[in-house]
Order: structure tokens, then C-alpha cells, then sequence
């Protein structure tokens, strides 16, 4: 009986130091992923991905009768994060729209990212980081897509 009870708190103290040091993205459940991202063709260090599902808010303005008003609407949509380093960190990944790929190489999607229902964001662009982060909205984009996508590619 004493070996059971001290296998209990073993097995509860194991499992609440586990808790403690899962990582934030781990503790919100999102999904890790393992595409080969490139930018204008070239390949880009990339350090951790996810895909995330994020509460999107937007704010339109409408000038009715030199009325101004303002109508807004929220939702959630899922997002690819991912962290990564650059060898010249004042040039940040830049892009008008995003090519997904198969594993032959054969473009499977494209998206642009001029259109105003897509959005990306980097990290502070003004300062010089060695590491930096980005998510981009994959809304539209059917997730069972992405089980087919190995290469995503960030197009000037």
C-alpha cells in the first residue's frame, strides 16, 4: 500500500512540474507544424512554427452626410506563426502574396496579401533583432490544404 501511495505523489508531482514548464503555445493547444518556408526562393532559418487560431477584429469607416461613423465586427481566424533569423536582421521578410507547395514542388495555392481581408505581421521591424516573429492570417484557406503543403513561399 505505501508503494502505491508513493507512486501517486510521484506520478502527481511529475505531472504538475510538466504543467508548469509546458510552453505557452503548448498550453493553448496550438498545433506545431514543420513546412520549409522560404522567401523569394531562398530558404529561411526558421526556429519554431504554429498554426494558432486568433480573435481578428476590424474596424470600417463610413462617411454617411458628413457623418462619420464606424462599424466593426470581430472573429476568430487560424494563423501560421513562426519564429526565425536572418543574417541581415534590417531586412525583414517582406511580401505581396504567399506561394504553398507540395512536396514535388508544384504550387498547390497561391494567396495575395494586397487584398484587405488578408493580413501579415512581423515583429517591430524598426529595431535590428536577430530573431524575429510573423503570423499570417490563413483565412480561406481550406486547413486540410495544409496537410499536402511542404513549402511556403513569401513572394516580393
Amino acid at each position: 500500500m505505501r508503494i502505491v501511495r508513493l507512486i501517486t505523489i510521484f506520478t502527481t508531482l511529475a505531472l504538475s512540474v510538466h504543467a508548469q514548464v509546458q510552453s505557452i503555445s503548448g498550453q493553448l493547444k496550438a498545433a506545431d507544424c514543420h513546412f520549409l518556408i522560404k522567401n523569394d526562393g531562398k530558404d529561411v532559418q526558421t526556429l519554431d512554427q504554429k498554426i494558432t487560431l486568433r480573435a481578428v477584429s476590424e474596424k470600417d469607416t463610413v462617411v454617411i452626410n458628413s457623418r462619420e461613423q464606424v462599424y466593426g465586427s470581430g472573429y476568430r481566424s487560424y494563423h501560421l506563426e513562426f519564429a526565425y533569423t536572418k543574417d541581415h536582421p534590417d531586412r525583414p521578410i517582406q511580401a505581396n502574396s504567399i506561394e504553398f507547395l507540395n512536396d514535388k514542388d508544384e504550387l498547390i495555392h497561391r494567396i495575395s496579401l494586397l487584398k484587405n481581408d488578408r493580413t501579415m505581421a512581423e515583429s517591430e521591424q524598426t529595431r535590428t533583432l536577430r530573431v524575429r516573429y510573423m503570423a499570417v492570417s490563413l483565412q480561406g484557406i481550406p486547413l486540410t490544404l495544409l496537410d499536402d503543403v511542404a513549402v511556403i513561399n513569401f513572394l516580393p
